[in-house]
């Protein structure tokens, strides 16, 4: 099922895409990578062939248990991922999402966030962000404020939701950019929800006055030690100067 494709809407998208590309090649190393598939994995494509042969159906529950015979640790399975993100229901989607979110800190991570930035299709965007968003891990933040600039709704939704789980000052920073930037509804939802969760407080679309919220407790302590992101639910967030 063929979608629109992906263009960029700003320099620091491809930049970061650069760097993102970087580490996740940084992190190769011949014979130590779980990158570098097996040539010679003969089970795992017996898998894969298996799983396309149970996907030939009209039936969503055997679709979506087709989808979890798939490894997530193993590298191979991404490609799978990708196509069921850009063509299937949202049934079989939610279990891509739940498998990618199982997937920890390391290069199959990396490859998930140089995903979000850079792949042409927006529902493969979408899919990558809304995992990171389930199940955030540090590293994940900066992927994610990137991804505020997409061109598609969807993504910069998403996005938004997954800066109010995974914090950072360059991800709430973006957020109270985005509430006088945003048009979209659909998006400026989230991100005024991703803010009261940090905030506890709600200034409506008002970005000054998020802005003014913003410039008294970005140097709070609490902030300063914010070297990486920080899951909220083990930031007890910043309460609020009048």
């Amino acid at each position: 099922m063929a979608r629109g494709r992906h263009t960029p809407r700003g320099v620091t998208l491809r930049a970061v895409a650069v760097a993102l590309l970087a580490f996740a090649a940084a992190t190769l190393t011949v014979g130590s990578s779980p990158l570098l598939a097996d040539e010679n994995d003969a089970p795992y494509d017996r898998v894969i062939a298996d799983v396309k042969r149970r996907l030939r159906t009209s039936d969503p529950d055997a679709a979506v248990a087709a989808v979890k015979l798939l490894d997530p640790a193993n590298p191979r399975s991404m490609p799978e991922y990708l196509s069921l993100l850009a063509t299937w229901h949202w049934r079989v989607r939610g279990q891509v999402f739940e498998a990618l979110a199982s997937i920890p800190a390391g290069p199959l991570r990396s490859e998930m966030r140089l995903h979000l930035v850079t792949h042409t299709d927006a529902f493969v965007r979408e899919g990558m962000a809304y995992a990171m968003t389930l199940s955030p891990v540090a590293g994940d933040g900066e992927a994610l404020t990137v991804a505020m600039d997409d061109a598609s709704w969807r993504v910069r939704r998403t996005a938004a939701r997954g800066l109010g789980e995974i914090l950072s000052t360059a991800g709430i920073a973006r957020l109270i950019r985005a509430v006088a930037e945003e048009k979209d509804l659909r998006v400026q939802v989230w991100i005024r929800a991703s803010l009261r969760g940090v905030a506890r407080e709600d200034f409506g679309r008002d970005a000054h006055l998020w802005q003014a919220w913003w410039d008294v407790n970005k140097t709070r302590p609490e902030w300063k030690k914010l070297g990486e992101d920080v899951l909220r639910a083990e930031f007890a967030g910043v309460p609020l100067e009048r």
